[in-house]
């Protein structure tokens, strides 16, 4: 399951900085009234880096989500045997299964190890002129829904859990542009402990795409889930709980994440508190701008 390999980890330095500006609050943060006005904030401010690092990794996968589901146009397992293997090694207590139903392939996977467990449920619907068809053959429009988790055991130490919903429509598949419509919602749990203090870091992000392109690849068709141009909007719900001795202080901050992509690089504005940020990052190369 690709979850598990692409997990990001917290910016330890940033969270100590975090720590730092909590120093003396009272029992509970709330964020101040939006200004009429934003204006720049500090490019040194410890919740700025932390939410432009969470973006980053948000950016970073996103190439790998678009690939999840152009996979389905070649690889997708349509039998319960077939997905053990593509998801394996599975132990035989794991769990996988497939239909196909009302036009619909579902699959599931469920697995637990020592140290996790994990999962994932796949929906996916192929369309030629609005009408399902059960092969992938000549298609013009696919529906991807995956929602997915993975959960860590060891909890004695900092670790991550992450939890996402996908619902994509991919249009215009027999063209050599495609368009992908739709949201992909992540929920990053992060814990760090250490000996006198513990902090729960939550980060719900949830994004719509509007129009991201992606591009055919000569002789290899849909081999390239780079998002080459469109535009996601996102709003991410911050909030920490930090327990040091007998005090428990509690934070939240929301964010509203403007991004444009042009060429495979997104350029990003994030705006909280009448405050605002912009950073560009480097998703992907573009299919022929090799």
């Amino acid at each position: 399951m690709h979850q598990k390999t692409t997990i990001p980890g917290i910016g330890l330095v940033l969270l100590a900085a975090f720590l730092l500006l909590l120093a003396g609050c009272s029992d509970e943060k709330t964020t101040a009234p939006t200004q009429e006005t934003d204006v720049p904030g500090l490019p040194d401010d410890p919740d700025y880096l932390l939410a432009k690092q969470n973006v980053g990794n948000y950016l970073f996968t996103t190439k790998d989500l678009m690939s999840y589901g152009l996979d389905n146009i070649y690889q997708l397992p349509t039998d319960t045997e077939e997905v053990r293997n593509h998801y394996g090694p599975m132990s035989p207590d794991d769990t996988a299964l497939y239909s196909y139903t009302n036009g619909w392939h579902v699959t599931y996977v469920a697995r637990s190890g020592t140290y996790f467990t994990d999962y994932l449920r796949d929906s996916v619907q192929f369309q030629i002129n609005s009408v399902p068809v059960e092969e992938s053959v000549n298609l013009d429009y696919m529906h991807f829904i995956r929602y997915w988790g993975y959960t860590v055991l060891e909890i004695d130490t900092t670790y991550t859990n992450i939890y996402g919903y996908v619902n994509l429509e991919y249009e215009d598949l027999d063209q050599d542009v495609g368009y992908v419509n739709g949201v992909n919602n992540t929920r990053f749990e992060w814990n760090y402990i250490s000996d006198d203090s513990t902090v729960e870091a939550i980060f719900d992000m949830e994004a719509q795409f509007t129009d991201v392109t992606v591009y055919q690849v000569p002789g290899y068709d849909w081999a390239s889930g780079c998002p080459c141009t469109g535009d996601i909007a996102m709003t991410i719900d911050q909030s920490y709980t930090v327990h040091e001795g007998n005090n428990v202080d509690f934070y939240v901050k929301n964010w509203t994440v403007t991004i444009h992509i042009e060429g495979g690089v997104a350029s990003v504005r994030l705006t909280s508190d009448g405050e605002y940020w912009d950073f560009t990052h480097e998703i992907c190369t573009p299919p022929g701008t090799i």
